[in-house]
């Protein structure tokens, strides 16, 4: 992912995003690492950084792969989780004030 300046209240969300966006972390990993940074976040963030944050909180809480799913949906799901992360980075990265 691309490094820039990250508002420094965004910069744990930026950089676990960026950790699963670039393959270094699982969706499940990232499932998990996600929604605890979220939970224990105790910054008042105000929009529009929280409507991104809370926007990558539905669908990450949506995540689910069925155990006995093919490597293929698996694969597929994951892809469209990125798909979402990617977009939240990006929009997180533009948030300067």
């Amino acid at each position: 992912m691309s490094t820039g300046p990250v508002r420094s209240d965004l910069v744990d969300y930026v950089a676990l995003i960026d950790r699963f966006v670039d393959r270094e972390i699982d969706a499940e990993q990232f499932e998990t690492e996600y929604l605890q940074l979220v939970k224990n976040d105790e910054v008042i963030h105000g929009e529009p950084a929280f409507g991104v944050i809370d926007e990558l909180f539905f669908y990450v809480d949506e995540y689910f792969v069925f155990p006995d799913a093919s490597d293929d949906d698996r694969s597929r799901e994951q892809e469209t989780l990125r798909v979402h992360a990617r977009e939240a980075a990006a929009k997180l990265r533009s948030i300067t004030k």
